[in-house]
């Protein structure tokens, strides 16, 4: 398939152009930054995110995931509901050359423990930190888990200027994880602390 084949639909991208499923992502917020990529239902109602937007919540997810240490080819599980942030970290690991661990969150910790130990996962994220306890109990199941982040990032506002995306080299040399405050182990935040780190309030 090429990006001039006549027979594409409208707004059709060629496998050619996106190559990878990060470049398709880039593609497709390049080409129609402002149309809704996805809608969650947040607060009782439906909520639209743009391309623009996605490409600045992945952005922040791929900035943390720079700061912890990892090579590409390295496992991170995802343990999170089906929704706008398993998105995000999906995208952002598969952009920094990580391999994503797919697992339910309703799942039973002997499953998920069998997921981490046959995968190798290095990191893992949990919805909760009141998820790790019962996972901890057969910590030596899986030895090559090194780290454990336990809070979401949260969404942006309606109305926040996204940041561009940006390219996997410029984001392992951004230095310290713009997440920092948010990724760390068995973390308790309150709401507002969460939103601090977010919006680096004082």
């Amino acid at each position: 398939m090429t990006t001039e084949n006549p027979g594409l639909p409208p707004h059709t991208i060629a496998c050619d152009a996106a190559r990878t499923l990060p470049g398709l992502f880039r593609q497709r917020v390049a080409r129609s930054p402002a149309a809704v990529a996805y809608r969650q239902f947040e607060g009782g109602a439906w909520c639209d995110y743009t391309w623009s937007t996605m490409a600045g919540l992945v952005g922040r997810w791929q900035l943390g995931l720079a700061g912890e240490g990892l090579q590409p080819g390295d496992r991170v599980a995802l343990s999170l509901p089906n929704g706008v942030d398993w998105v995000c970290c999906d995208q952002a690991a598969l952009g920094l050359g990580l391999v994503p661990v797919p697992l339910y969150a309703t799942d039973s910790p002997d499953n998920i423990a069998h997921i981490l130990a046959d995968s190798g996962a290095r990191l893992l994220l949990l919805d909760s930190d009141r998820r790790w306890p019962a996972l901890a109990a057969g910590r030596a199941a899986f030895p090559a888990l090194r780290r454990v982040l336990c809070s979401l990032v949260p969404t942006l506002p309606r109305g926040n200027a996204a940041r561009p995306l940006q390219r996997p080299e410029a984001r392992r040399d951004a230095g310290a994880s713009a997440l920092a405050p948010t990724l760390e182990r068995g973390s308790q935040m309150t709401k507002a602390q969460v939103r601090r780190a977010h919006h680096g309030a004082e």
